[in-house]
């Protein structure tokens, strides 16, 4: 059952092949009939075919004079091709008249019209472009469908040549050249729409060159160098935007005094600055037309100049400050353009200062010289200029205090000497003795006053001493360098000779004088001035008088 079911399936559709077969075939003939009849190979293979077939019945048959030919002297003179050659004549004529005479015109030909007129709407050719009712030429070029387009030439309306070169769609575009009013050329290169663009040459009115290079946007742009009017070089390097950037050489009256980084026309990045002598001013790395970081050399506004270590343009770091004769001013730390850190400090023969600075002021440790002499002033402290904490000061060879010092004066514990020798121990204040202190005989080194002292006079409470024999002289109250007070005076032996009252260095008041090497009392009562006015009177001999009264 099968196999009769499977031969019939392959008889059907062996039946449905043949039909659509039958039916198709003369539809493909009939496409590949039309396919090959719009083909230009077979179109030119049939043509080639009819013009051979037609030229062999030509030169085969014989020709009939009077139906075909028309006779022309010892010629015969075929009527079909009399009339093809009168036929192409006609077609060469209307060609001419459409395309060719206006071609020729505007390849050979300039015509003439007002700029704006109707006349150039569509127009190609050469043209002479005229200001609107005159006879002035303001252009001269060509024109393409009534555009200006291609080589030509622009006048202003006084007759001045503007422009003359590439133009597209009226703009310039293309190598071409502008003028100056007087004639002269004021840029020769490349163009794109009224802009100077791609590599060119800009000039002075005076003819000479003004720049050499790319151009963007009519704007100084990639590798240029500009000139002074002088024809000196003013800048070789790279623009952007019309000015520097990128790396460059700049020059002041023909010398270079700056090469490397540029931006918006300022020094910035690696770079180095050059003086007119063609010496290294500095070298380092330069942020909006300053060093910021680096080293070099500025001339001051004062005549000094400084050779050191640079940033943000100012002087920081190590460096070296001259002063106009070039004699050495400084040398050290500077920070913010101030003396800073250890430094020295010069004056016109020798050394001045050596020490630490602040802010451009001696502080912190330090010496200070004679600045003629050179023999040391001072060692110790400083601060704002001033001596200032624990410092020595010196007279010639030496030492004249030793001590505390506060804005400059002596203030706290101290010595002082003179010639070498101490003379006060104890404290000062505003360079007086103040407070506790002991005076020393130069000569001999002996204690002469052992106490209080105030405004640098003896004042309070006090030991005097002889300078030779370190004998007790004086013991009690002091003023102004004076006895006052309560106190007690000793002889040349160290005997009691008085106690009791003092005022300013004389006995005042009640006291008792003693003989001196008995020690017995000459007089005891009340004295005025240093003289003795009475004895003192008794406490019993006053309270019978008191009872009484």
């Amino acid at each position: 059952m099968a196999f009769r079911k499977s031969r019939i399936g392959i008889s059907v559709r062996y039946l449905i092949r043949k039909s659509a077969r039958a039916v198709f075939l003369p539809v493909k003939k009939k496409f590949h009939a039309i396919r090959r009849s719009l083909s230009f190979t077979e179109f030119i293979d049939t043509a080639a075919q009819d013009i051979r077939k037609k030229t062999e019945e030509k030169f085969t048959a014989q020709p009939d004079v009077d139906k075909d030919y028309i006779p022309a002297g010892r010629f015969l003179v075929s009527r079909k091709f009399l009339s093809l050659s009168l036929l192409l004549l006609l077609v060469c004529a209307i060609l001419m008249v459409r395309w060719g005479i206006p071609s020729a015109q505007a390849k050979f030909f300039t015509k003439t019209m007002e700029v704006n007129s109707p006349a150039m709407y569509l127009y190609t050719g050469k043209v002479k472009l005229l200001a609107p009712g005159t006879s002035r030429v303001i252009f001269e070029g060509r024109l393409d469908n009534g555009r200006i387009n291609g080589r030509g030439t622009l006048y202003d309306y006084f007759g001045k040549l503007l422009y003359e070169g590439n133009f597209e769609m009226e703009m310039y575009t293309g190598s071409g050249q502008t003028y100056y009013p007087d004639g002269s050329v004021q840029y020769k290169g490349t163009f794109e729409q009224n802009h100077y663009q791609g590599n060119g040459c800009l000039y002075y009115e005076s003819g000479r060159l003004r720049y050499e290079g790319g151009f963007s946007a009519g704007l100084f742009d990639g590798a240029g160098t500009s000139y002074r009017e002088d024809g000196k070089t003013e800048y070789e390097g790279s623009f952007a935007a019309g000015e520097y950037s990128g790396e460059g050489k700049l020059y002041r009256d023909g010398s270079l005094i700056y090469e490397g980084g540029f931006l918006k026309g300022n020094y910035s990045g690696e770079g180095t600055l050059y003086g007119h002598d063609g010496t290294v001013v500095c070298r380092g790395e330069f942020k909006d037309g300053s060093l910021i970081q680096g080293i070099g050399t500025i001339a001051e506004e004062d005549g000094t100049r400084y050779d050191g270590g640079l940033t943000d343009g100012v002087l920081n770091g190590y460096g070296k400050k001259y002063r106009e004769d070039g004699s050495l001013l400084y040398e050290g730390g500077f920070a913010d353009g101030l003396y800073e850190g250890s430094g020295m400090l010069y004056g016109k023969k020798g050394l001045l200062y050596e020490g630490q600075f602040a802010a451009g002021q001696y502080s912190g440790e330090g010496k200070l010289y004679e600045d003629i002499s050179g023999i040391l002033i001072y060692e110790g402290g400083f601060k704002d200029n001033h001596y200032d904490g624990n410092g020595t000061l010196y007279m010639g060879e030496n030492i004249s205090y030793e001590g505390m010092f506060a804005e400059g004066l002596k203030n706290g514990d101290g010595k002082y000497y003179e010639n070498g020798s101490l003379i006060y121990e104890g404290g000062f204040k505003d360079n007086h003795y103040d407070g506790n202190g002991r005076l020393f005989d130069g000569p001999t080194g002996n204690l002469i006053y052992e106490g209080t002292f105030f405004q640098g006079k003896k004042s309070g409470t006090g030991a005097l001493y002889h300078p030779q024999t370190n004998f007790l002289v004086y013991e009690g109250g002091f003023r102004l360098d004076f006895y006052d007070g309560e106190g007690k005076l000793y002889g040349p032996g160290g005997e009691l000779l008085y106690e009791g009252s003092f005022l300013l260095g004389v006995k005042n008041g009640k006291g008792i004088t003693y003989d001196g090497p008995s020690g017995t009392v000459l007089e005891e009562g009340i004295y005025k001035n240093g003289v003795f006015v009475r004895e003192e009177s008794s406490p019993e001999e006053i309270q019978p008088e008191s009872r009484e009264e």
